[in-house]
């Protein structure tokens, strides 16, 4: 079993931390943990990143899709949505950042991970979503809707690129926390 544990929040500290973590749950399984720091908002970064993991372990068989953002309470982007102020740069920056890292990160690692596994005929997805995605969440608009997005995603994944593959091994799904 190798990991790719890719992380752009996390300093070299604990990312090292978190790896050793790892590689004691793995016990005796075999296999290494390759860490990897790239944003998942950069399509190119992505391309690299799961290039180098198909050079060092030829294949990606399971693909977790974590990466996450949402504004905190604090922050004064959780106002309902007349009350947001559109016109300023740093709403709009922080609304579209948002968007890029939940939904089009996940879209870009789909793209990129998934041809790998029809062209292996094996494959598993695994999307993380919220139940934001589902509630509204009256204050936090865009994260709902970047949500909303990837469980969206998932369903079309499962329903149509998993025809490519060969009987059931293939599949996406979504976990809703």
């Amino acid at each position: 079993c190798n990991i790719v544990l890719a992380d752009l929040s996390r300093t070299s500290e604990t990312c090292s931390i978190l790896c050793s973590e790892l590689l004691d749950l793995k016990g005796s399984q075999g296999g290494g943990i390759n860490l990897q720091h790239f944003n998942v908002t950069d399509f190119a970064q992505v391309v690299g990143a799961v290039s180098k993991t198909i050079d060092l372990f030829g294949r990606i068989d399971v693909l977790v899709n974590n990466a996450g953002i949402m504004p905190d309470s604090q922050s004064g982007f959780m106002k309902p949505l007349v009350k947001l102020d559109l016109g300023h740069v740093d709403v709009m920056s922080f609304m579209r950042k948002v968007m890029e890292v939940n939904f089009w990160g996940t879209f870009y690692m789909c793209n990129q991970v998934l041809k790998h596994m029809q062209t292996a005929g094996y494959g598993r997805i695994i999307n993380i979503s919220s139940i934001a995605a589902h509630s509204g969440e009256e204050k936090n608009h865009v994260y709902a809707a970047s949500k909303a997005a990837v469980e969206s995603l998932t369903m079309a994944l499962a329903a149509k690129e998993a025809q490519f593959v060969k009987g059931d091994s293939m599949a996406a799904n979504d976990i809703t926390v």
